[in-house]
């Protein structure tokens, strides 16, 4: 006799791999060698019992195939014994047996893997679908798993099989069978104080409700479909294969379990997220101070509108418009059932009442009770982000009438110089500003703008006005920028000249009246440096032991160790290029050649990234920072530029290996280490002799194209 398993004559371990709850196929082959009939021949298995098979007579040298499956429900190694009998004729009261072993391993399967928070927290997007950013999981879930006619699934002790999450959101079903699962996230975890109370299923990544399968093994996506059954979210089904699972899979709390990893599908995730709310109060300032002051009463009838801190309309979770609101009979709005994330409100200022304006923004310390909107355009800054579940109720609004004229309002810092007040360009303080009747020229008053940038001249007589900004208490460095720019309005531009700090003329303003449009805007220029050297310690050519060739660092004197100092190289021709990180696009913005003393230095830069390039004599390469005569080394790729350390090689070797780059410099206002964080005069170049460089780009060119260069460099920050 001669017995298979699933095909493989497996006498000894391990045999054929099975999946657990599989099915096995025993095969016996038996043969009657001898030359007498055998009759009652009975095929017994010591473990799955007795096996029937086609005959119980065999003639000398006949042959038959008897086949015995079952389900492998024994997890690991598996061993059973096949022992045959037979009475041959010619001795009746004698039985032939023959015995054969076989063996196989049962593979268990496991099935996770993550619930989430789909909030876009950490800079991730909210409800997409896909965990991004900083996303978190979600503690003490309790998820089920039902077979894929959607029945629990029971355990040992004939309990349905659930799990908790861990304090990640994880969760692993482990030691399972082969076949079709459904998981499913429990109704019971959407009551009140429960883990998914007032939460509802991502919907970013579904197509008419239904999330992409679990058996797209795609990892990080939303499977649970946004329709509940029986108030839980359960995926589609799930089907798991012998060695068919998905490898590589980023791994979550238990990992694989028992399983390996082809047996285990950790990619079956649910996103959950809870709405945010947004608002909430108008009211009278009485007293124009921009505090909501005990009896001051609310304003109704008010127009809001809210926005993304992207500028967009906002949307609710299911996707559509949120439409505008107006305060109720109290001063109260409220926008809910809003995904997670960042917002601002425009305030409609033709909805105030008439000979009513915006009271000063951001009086005192307490958000919660000052006014938030420009009063020239009634927008609020955006809130900070709003994971889901919360709410900001602190964006309001103060008003008062205008019995009186008022001017002002705003000097802003023009990072891209356009000459037009762009999100996010930032207020400047302290700046002394003096109105004039643009009738007599007769100095009236004089104010600072705050913190924020803002200033007001209020309690006017009807007239005409016009402000001069002091230029001398700009910050050090700064600069007004364009009067008046083409294609930007009134509102949003810079009024400013730039040399007397003189407006134009407000409007004339009748009782009731403002201009909120005398702005200026000012900018300030950057500077990066500074020095190219030559890294070859005691100099060229290398002498052992000198471990300053090379070091990627600019050595100075040493007399105690009669050293002189590395020197710089002159006359080297250094080009500055403006660069997007995007897609590290080069574009020429200057050039320049070392001094005397190897120093180089570009001015009147606006914030950006910039890279540095060099092309030294032939012979010369970037220094690696490594073994003489060997191309690698710490510096090499050159160290980053924006690590604001002195004196190291932040260049690397191009294809040419005589033309050498630094990776993109970022340039800050205010960040930088010198000169009042306007100046960065860290980018140093090392090179040398007999130290050959990594190359690093694909340009065979030995200099790029102007207009266009691309950029290959090892990586790029910020």
């Amino acid at each position: 006799m001669k017995k298979y398993t699933n095909g493989a004559d497996a006498d000894v371990p391990t045999g054929p791999e099975v999946g657990f709850g599989d099915v096995v196929t025993w095969t016996y082959d038996i043969t009657n060698t001898g030359t007498v009939t055998l009759t009652d021949v009975t095929l017994v298995d010591d473990i799955e019992g007795g096996v029937t098979c086609p005959l119980d007579t065999l003639l000398p040298g006949q042959a038959m195939t008897c086949v015995l499956t079952g389900v492998a429900t024994t997890l690991g190694q598996y061993a059973n014994t096949a022992v045959v009998t037979g009475t041959p004729t010619l001795f009746p009261t004698e039985r032939v047996t023959d015995t054969d072993p076989s063996h196989h391993i049962s593979r268990p399967f496991s099935l996770g893997n993550r619930v989430w928070r789909d909030d876009g927290e950490g800079g991730g997007v909210a409800n997409d679908g896909v965990q991004n950013g900083g996303e978190s999981g979600i503690a003490g879930v309790s998820v089920n798993l039902l077979d894929g006619a959607g029945n629990p699934v029971l355990d040992a002790n004939n309990q349905p099989l659930s799990l908790v999450t861990s304090a990640d959101g994880c969760f692993v079903f482990d030691n399972l069978r082969s076949g079709n699962y459904i998981l499913e996230v429990a109704a019971g975890n959407f009551a009140a104080g429960q883990p998914l109370a007032n939460h509802i299923s991502s919907t970013g990544n579904s197509v008419g409700g239904i999330a992409p399968s679990p058996n797209t093994d795609i990892d990080l996506d939303d499977n649970g479909n946004d329709g509940p059954v029986n108030g839980a979210i359960r995926t589609g089904v799930v089907t798991l294969s012998l060695n068919d699972e998905p490898l590589n899979e980023q791994l979550c709390g238990p990992g694989h379990g028992s399983a390996l990893d082809r047996n285990s599908n950790l990619t079956v995730d649910f996103g959950f997220l809870a709405p945010v709310s947004v608002g909430d109060f108008v009211w009278f300032d009485n007293n124009r101070n921009g505090i909501q002051d005990t009896g001051e009463a609310g304003v109704p009838n008010i127009g809001v509108s809210i926005f993304t801190a992207a500028g967009q309309p906002a949307v609710d979770l299911a996707g559509n418009p949120v439409p505008p609101q107006t305060t109720d009979a109290n001063g109260n709005y409220l926008f809910t059932n809003l995904p997670p994330g960042s917002y601002y409100v425009v305030f409609d200022r033709a909805t105030l009442p008439p000979g009513y304006v915006i009271t000063i923004p951001n009086a005192g310390t307490d958000r919660a009770v000052d006014s938030d909107p420009d009063p020239a355009t009634g927008q609020t800054p955006p809130t900070p982000f709003l994971p889901g579940g919360t709410s900001d109720t602190t964006v309001d609004m103060g008003i008062f009438e205008l019995q009186t004229v008022r001017i002002g309002d705003f000097v802003w810092r023009d990072d891209n110089l356009n000459g037009q007040q762009d999100p996010g360009e930032p207020g400047v303080g302290g700046i002394t500003v003096r109105l004039y009747d643009a009738t007599t020229n007769q100095e009236l008053a004089v104010t600072q703008t705050g913190a924020n940038g803002r200033y007001f001249f209020d309690d006017l007589d009807p007239g005409q006005y016009y402000v001069i900004f002091d230029l001398s208490t700009l910050p050090a460095g700064y600069s007004v920028t364009t009067q008046n720019a083409t294609g930007v309005s009134d509102e949003l531009d810079s009024d400013a000249d730039p040399a007397t700090g003189r407006t134009g003329n407000s409007r004339v303003l009748a009782a009731g009246e403002e201009d909120l449009s005398l702005d200026m805007g000012v900018y300030v220029l950057l500077s990066v440096g500074d020095l190219v050297w030559i890294d070859e310690g005691r100099g060229f050519p290398f002498a052992p032991g000198d471990t300053r060739f090379n070091n990627g660092l600019f050595d100075p004197p040493d007399p105690a160790d009669n050293f002189a100092g590395e020197s710089g190289f002159p006359g080297i021709p250094v080009r500055l290029y403006i660069t997007r990180t995007q897609d590290i696009t080069l574009t020429l913005a200057a050039t320049t050649t070392t001094d005397a003393n190897g120093h180089y230095r570009f001015d009147g830069l606006m914030p950006g990234n910039y890279v540095i390039q060099i092309t030294v004599p032939p012979t010369y390469t970037s220094s690696n920072g490594g073994v003489y005569g060997e191309a690698t080394g710490p510096f090499e790729p050159g160290a980053d530029p924006n690590n604001n350390v002195d004196n190291d090689d932040n260049g690397t070797s191009q294809t040419n290996p005589q033309v050498i780059r630094t990776a993109p410099v970022n340039l800050a206002i205010g960040e930088e280490p010198a000169e009042n964080g306007l100046y960065n005069p860290t980018v140093d170049l090392g090179v040398c002799r007999g130290c050959t460089g990594v190359t690093t780009d694909l340009d065979p060119s030995d200099e790029p194209d102007l207009s266009a260069d691309r950029l290959f460099l090892p990586f790029v920050n910020r």
